[in-house]
C-alpha cells in the first residue's frame, strides 16, 4: 500500500548505486540527487514519513544525510 515510486534493479544498478543488500531505499531529491540511501527495513514508519516531508517541503535546500535519524523533524 504504499504511494511513492519504488522500483527494482538490474545487477549493472547495484553495482552503479554500491547496493550490498535488500531491501534498499534511495531517496532522491527534486534535483535529481540521492539524499539518503537506507539499507534494510525500515521499523519506524514515522521516521521514513518525516524523511518524505522533509525532502518534498517547499523550502527544501538540498541536503545529504547518511542515517534517517539525522533528517530534521519536519511539523
Amino acid at each position: 500500500q504504499l504511494t511513492f515510486p519504488m522500483a527494482n534493479c538490474d545487477e549493472n544498478w547495484q553495482f552503479m548505486l554500491e547496493l550490498t543488500a535488500y531491501p534498499t531505499t534511495l531517496i532522491v531529491d527534486r534535483e535529481g540527487y540521492i539524499c539518503l540511501s537506507h539499507t534494510g527495513m525500515f521499523t519506524d514508519s514515522e521516521l521514513l514519513m518525516n524523511a518524505v516531508k522533509y525532502f518534498t517541503q517547499e523550502e527544501y535546500r538540498q541536503s545529504f544525510f547518511e542515517t534517517i535519524e539525522e533528517i530534521p523533524t519536519v511539523e
